[in-house]
Parts: structure tokens; sequence; C-alpha cells
């Protein structure tokens, strides 16, 4: 199954399902994951939602929680906030935005 090979996908940003490779695929969840960590315009990461202290006290601004799961439309982290599989992402960010 290399590049040729695709599989329908409706993403949620396109009403009209769109046929990528599983690599374009992968490509497009690590980024999706990697944004969650990501500050946006105004300094506030998804993962934090709209508590200011994790938003904008200096200790926290730069200490990242990786949560259990995440809202699936804000980003914001719930759950556990000390989960081991979501350290992953660090290791998206190391292989995808290189």
């Amino acid at each position: 199954m290399g590049p040729v090979f695709q599989i329908e996908v409706n993403l949620d940003d396109n009403p009209t399902p769109v046929w990528m490779s599983l690599g374009a695929l992968a490509e497009e969840l690590a980024q999706r994951m990697i944004r969650l960590f990501l500050p946006d315009a105004g300094q506030c990461r998804p993962i934090y939602g709209d508590e200011p202290h994790f938003q904008h006290h200096p200790n926290w601004q730069e200490h990242l929680l990786f949560h259990e799961y995440f809202h699936a439309e804000t980003g914001q982290g719930l759950g556990a906030s000390h989960q081991t599989w979501t350290n992953l992402v660090a290791a998206l960010i190391d292989e995808w935005c290189r």
C-alpha cells in the first residue's frame, strides 16, 4: 500500500469527502495534534481553553500538560493531565516539523 493507495476521508473543515493517501492522512492527524499545543496569535494554547492561569501566568505558559483527552471543538485538554500517551506529541513535533 504505497502512496497510490487512497481512502476517502471526511475532514471537519470540508463538507465534501476527499481522497488521501495514508501518509497524507497521517500528516493531517499529526498536524492537528501538534496545533493543540502551539500558541495562537494571542499567545493562547488550545489545550488550556479559557483558563487564564495556564494561558498567561509566566510559570505555566511554557509548561505543557499532557491531558487524557481533548474537547472535539475547542481542543481544550480534559481529564487527567499526566497521560504519557500524549507525550507522543513531542515525537510528532520532532518528526513532522523539521
